[in-house]
């Protein structure tokens, strides 16, 4: 009868056991699968931080390059009033340098949308 009580005594155990396995098993399945996307999400973020390096990098170069117009443009403007103070009569050439004038500030503005 003891040898019968100890048998059960071991399956019990052995049945409390298994379920304690399986229930670690399905723990580990399931970190694991947190991990698969906590590493996905790491990898998305990394290629926005270098989108995002590039749009910078793309801003500073339109930032330059918006500098260097509108330097342009102001020296187009100062010519402008010179010819303007220079040769009233030449109001021919003023209005196609008013017009070029408006399209590089046109470019420009563009150029920051």
């Amino acid at each position: 009868l003891a040898h019968v009580h100890i048998e059960q005594e071991t399956f019990i155990r052995f049945c409390l056991l298994k379920a304690k396995y399986e229930r670690e098993c399905h723990r580990r399945e399931s970190l694991q699968k947190k991990l698969l996307e906590l590493e996905k999400e790491l990898q998305n973020r990394q290629c926005q931080s270098i989108l995002l390096g590039q749009l910078q990098t793309d801003v500073e170069r339109l930032h330059i390059a918006f500098n260097a117009l509108e330097a342009e443009n102001n020296q187009l403007t100062a010519q402008l009033s010179l010819v303007q103070n220079s040769c009233p009569s030449s109001v021919r050439l003023s209005s196609q340098l008013e017009k070029f004038r408006h399209e590089l500030a046109q470019t420009c503005h563009e150029s920051l949308c």
